[in-house]
């Protein structure tokens, strides 16, 4: 009778013991454990986004920590996040780590994110004949130099995004004022293509 009693009792220890397993491993995090560092060191470093960095992405926390020593720079692409949401996400994920970037970030603060965004969003014809131009104008110089040429690099959102960087830092305020968000909230350019085509 005792040796059936210890079974049983053995048996519902298993039981217990997988349950608990069970449920620990139902509350346990997901999260790979790179995405976990790279988060945990942006929180460490950047404490005042706490509330923000939890939430955000294995990609935007590690784009903070790489901020982390720029206080003008966190600073900005905080408050572009906040002011623009999701819009502010994805230029930030798609060109943070660029120097021209970051520089205009810094410079213009937070709706720099606006003429990039539009840029990547809208293929405007002006600056897509641009595109074209400074192509020609490179396979010519390839040309005259007799290096060899690699094909047309493709005009892309990411490329247009680039392109709305060096707009936005070499005509600074004279392109941002023109940048709205509408009512909708989408970004509007409120003189058109007139600065490009200049």
């Amino acid at each position: 009778m005792r040796q059936g009693w210890s079974i049983r009792a053995g048996w519902l220890m298993v039981a217990i013991a997988i349950l608990v397993a069970g449920i620990l491993t139902t509350v346990a995090s997901h999260e790979p454990f790179e995405s976990k560092l790279v988060r945990l060191e942006a929180l460490r470093a950047l404490p005042t986004l706490e509330a923000s960095l939890e939430q955000a992405s294995p990609e935007l926390n590690a784009l903070f920590l790489s901020y982390a020593d720029d206080q003008a720079l966190w600073m900005s692409a905080s408050l572009a996040i906040l002011r623009h949401g999701d819009r502010a996400r994805d230029v930030l994920v798609e060109y943070g780590l660029l120097p021209d970037f970051q520089r205009v970030l810094v410079r213009y603060g937070a709706d720099a994110i606006l003429p990039i965004s539009y840029f990547r969003s809208h293929n405007v014809a002006t600056l897509r004949a641009q595109h074209w131009v400074g192509e020609r104008y490179q396979q010519l110089s390839r040309w005259w130099s007799d290096e060899e040429g690699g094909a047309d690099s493709a005009f892309t959102p990411y490329r247009r995004g680039q392109m709305g960087i060096a707009l936005l830092d070499a005509s600074g305020h004279a392109l941002l004022n023109q940048f709205v968000v509408s009512e909708q909230g989408d970004v509007e350019w409120l003189q058109g293509e007139r600065l490009v085509a200049g």
